[in-house]
């Protein structure tokens, strides 16, 4: 998708906004009363569909529920508040007054329970919270995992196994170059536009494998058995990097994009975000002594959507966590990381030409945008 000066940004009004977009400009547009804040950004794939319950992140969860879980995974962790994170929230209704969850001893009221289920991460530990509607009652889910940290080794030869048969390359000539533990939905991961994946929690791994010519990141379950390429991110000749969880900055509701861009000879930072309001906000280079944005644009709701559906339809998501470095002894280079609210990639600017193809269109679309006029 290419964005021109002369570019309208027509969108059939027989196509209607997204949800997600739709929430966003109203929450900026009607300050709300007495509605509790989310104590963490909530950043689950805009694609999964939480089986019998509302879509992740469609209503505010309260913030009496919020602390509640909070507290009690702070104390069962042994870690301070701000070091936990709401990964994942959304309504269910419970079969039963313990919710679902009382053991062969417990007498449980055969009475529908309306409430929440809340995944708190830290690290990776992954507690699973089941609440009523208020917080008053809260279990912890048999779903609550440990991730391990290390690839185990049956795992990564099944792996190299499976993309040496995919690709034709001898398993000899191939290397899990790197690993990090996932919870995965139905799709381990991958995002195709249109698509429906439950809310399932899967355990697993994604790997990043390279041969002497190529690189891939696959996807993959605990146990090896499904195994799935992410094409999206795997058409490029790059090895990618993971990038560190502190290095993945989440986005407030206002803010529908945002691309920082760092380094240089200079040490400069310039951040550019586009609000949910239509605004692109730039912040100077920090060298200037500067600090006080300023507003070159106002974008249309019409417009600001075009934006978001393009994104969606490069599978932007499938980008989240991953990194492209510069080339070993490379120097005076800019770092930009791209965020939106389905996640966060980041590059170097003298690789821009070798990234896979679906990350160079967002690019271009995302400087068309800003030049447009």
């Amino acid at each position: 998708m290419v964005i021109s000066p002369q570019s309208t940004f027509k969108v059939s009004h027989a196509q209607p906004l997204s949800r997600r977009f739709l929430l966003i400009l109203a929450a900026i547009a009607l300050p709300s009363v007495g509605q509790p804040a989310i104590a963490a950004p909530v950043n689950a794939p805009s694609h999964v569909v939480a089986q019998a319950s509302s879509p992740t992140g469609t209503r505010p969860l309260p913030q009496m529920v919020v602390n509640q879980v909070l507290l009690d995974a702070s104390q069962r962790l042994n870690v301070a508040r701000d070091q936990l994170q709401i990964e994942d929230y959304r309504r269910q209704t419970w079969s039963d007054s313990c919710l679902g969850l009382g053991d062969i001893n417990e007498s449980c009221a055969l009475v529908t329970v309306p409430g929440w289920q809340i995944t708190i991460a830290s690290g990776q530990q992954r507690l699973v919270y089941r609440t009523d509607l208020v917080g008053r009652i809260f279990r912890l889910s048999r779903d609550s995992q440990t991730l391990p940290t290390t690839l185990p080794t049956t795992l990564r030869d099944r792996l190299l196994e499976h993309v040496s048969n995919q690709t034709g390359v001898a398993a000899s000539e191939l290397e899990v170059v790197s690993a990090e533990p996932q919870f995965w939905d139905g799709c381990l991961g991958i995002y195709v536009p249109n698509q429906a994946c439950t809310m399932i929690g899967i355990s697993g791994w994604r790997a990043i494998v390279s041969s002497p010519t190529q690189s891939w990141v696959w996807h993959m379950d605990g146990t090896g058995s499904n195994i799935r390429l992410n094409e999206t991110a795997s058409s490029g000749t790059l090895i990618p990097q993971f990038m560190a969880s502190e290095a993945r900055p989440s986005l407030s509701p206002e803010v529908v994009f945002q691309m920082v861009r760092t380094g240089g000879i200079a040490g400069q930072t310039m951040q550019v975000r586009l609000l949910a309001d239509g605004q692109i906000v730039q912040s100077p280079p920090q060298m200037t002594g500067s600090s006080v944005p300023y507003l070159p644009k106002r974008l249309t709701p019409e417009q600001i959507q075009q934006f978001i559906e393009s994104l969606d339809q490069h599978q932007f998501q499938n980008f989240n966590g991953l990194s492209y470095p510069a080339p070993t002894g490379a120097a005076d280079y800019f770092t930009i990381t791209l965020t939106s609210q389905s996640g966060t990639t980041q590059y170097v600017d003298m690789v821009q030409s070798q990234l896979p193809p679906q990350l160079q269109d967002i690019i271009q679309t995302w400087d068309q945008l800003q030049d447009w006029q």
